[in-house]
């Protein structure tokens, strides 16, 4: 705080009257009661004086100053120590986002792998648990075999109902690629460890192992096709995912070939199905075996490990997927199923539903429209048939077509005149 000189006279006239000066202006106070007592006796001005006491007041400021520094630290001090001490706040503050950031990225890397191992188990199913290359060798063989059997099955089935059935093999290939690449506003986008996982296990297989298309696993059955004809002349012949079109349900999408327990039996059927199991029956009383082997098979009667023809009757049927429901088609019934054909092949179309009448109103539609494109064309050529006109004389073709040449800016060769 800067104090004048006026300051300190009236400060010299106000102590004898009660006034409690501090420490810090006492030597002030001193210095100025003896000037004061100089300067009043060589009757000098005021403005004089008062340059007098700050001069004096200047070097006395350096012992104050000096006292004061021994008694507390100087600002130059407090702030170094403040900054020291805001540094070692701010690296224990970026130790601790370190630390943090360490632990997020360990927690998402384990994350990471648990997520590309959940989904590698879930696209190699069966394969998942496989060590080496013979054991993934060893259960291909063994779905293979499984699979043959069902085809003889299945086959044996279709013959039963006076129907023939070839299995049929077609390649699967992977999707197009589309050209509609999305943009992406934060710059080049590196791919997805969905994208790269499934990219290494389709390229990790062998040629013999699975095979692995468009992030799934596709087995031997799902693009086995059929071709089932009879004799009468009709045949079909489809593949997993081709679109049929059925009388009464519409618009599906074939799915697989399948062997089910028949359900609607003629009498004659129940008979023969009630005298086998008898017989299997007693065949295994015969044998001598204990109750409990007669028991299990008798409680086997009509689900999936019954696999006698008479006592379990089964039907071949082809599964077709509607927008509300499957739909399983015996294949001696096939004749009632064709193959979706359009003209543009790129757009597929939209499924039917099983329930409701859409199917029927568009059927009708079809038809309405049908009979009224016919009645159109009929009435066409019914109007063409009435028309007349008067006959064309030849005489005139010579004069016709010299104006003619005369009007057209060509020039009108021989072989335009003859």
């Amino acid at each position: 705080m800067k104090i004048t000189a006026a300051t300190l006279l009236l400060l010299c006239q106000t102590q004898t009257n009660g006034f409690v000066i501090p420490n810090y202006m006492q030597t002030r106070v001193n210095y100025l009661g003896s000037v004061t007592h100089l300067y009043a006796e060589a009757s000098q001005s005021l403005a004089d004086m008062e340059d007098d006491v700050e001069r004096k007041l200047d070097q006395a400021e350096p012992l104050e100053s000096l006292q004061h520094t021994m008694r507390a630290p100087s600002k130059n001090a407090q702030s170094s120590q403040t900054f020291s001490t805001q540094e070692q706040t701010f690296k224990d503050e970026d130790d601790e986002a370190y630390e943090r950031q360490r632990t997020i990225k360990r927690l998402l890397d384990e994350d990471d792998v648990k997520w590309k191992e959940e989904r590698r188990r879930k696209i190699m199913g069966k394969y998942a648990d496989a060590k080496s290359d013979e054991e993934v060798q060893s259960i291909k063989d063994e779905e293979d075999r499984q699979i043959e059997e069902e085809n003889q099955r299945k086959t044996t089935v279709a013959q039963s109902s006076g129907v023939s059935l070839e299995i049929l093999v077609k390649e699967v290939v992977p999707d197009e690629e589309s050209n509609f690449k999305p943009i992406n506003v934060k710059g080049k986008a590196g791919s997805s460890w969905f994208e790269d996982l499934d990219s290494e296990l389709e390229n990790d297989g062998s040629d013999n192992g699975p095979q692995i298309i468009n992030g799934k696993l596709v087995s031997r059955e799902e693009q086995q096709g059929v071709r089932v004809g009879s004799a009468g002349g009709w045949t079909l012949e489809v593949f997993p995912k081709d679109f049929v079109v059925h009388r009464k349900y519409g618009i599906g999408r074939f799915d697989q070939t399948v062997v089910k327990p028949k359900k609607k039996l003629t009498d004659e059927e129940k008979e023969d199905m009630a005298l086998r199991r008898n017989e299997i029956v007693k065949s295994m009383i015969k044998d001598r075996q204990n109750s409990t082997a007669i028991e299990r098979v008798v409680a086997e009667f009509g689900t999936e490990k019954d696999l006698d023809p008479v006592s379990n009757p089964q039907l071949t049927v082809l599964e077709v997927s509607y927008n509300d429901a499957k739909v399983h088609i015996p294949v001696d019934k096939a004749y009632r199923l064709s193959r979706y054909r359009a003209g543009d092949a790129v757009v597929k179309p939209r499924l039917s539903r099983v329930k409701g009448e859409a199917w029927n109103k568009a059927k009708r539609k079809v038809e309405e429209d049908t009979i009224q494109m016919a009645q159109d064309v009929l009435a066409l050529y019914a109007t063409r048939e009435t028309l007349t006109r008067a006959p064309f004389d030849p005489t005139k073709e010579g004069t016709l077509t010299t104006k003619l040449g005369r009007i057209s800016r060509f020039i009108v060769t021989l072989d335009a005149f003859r």
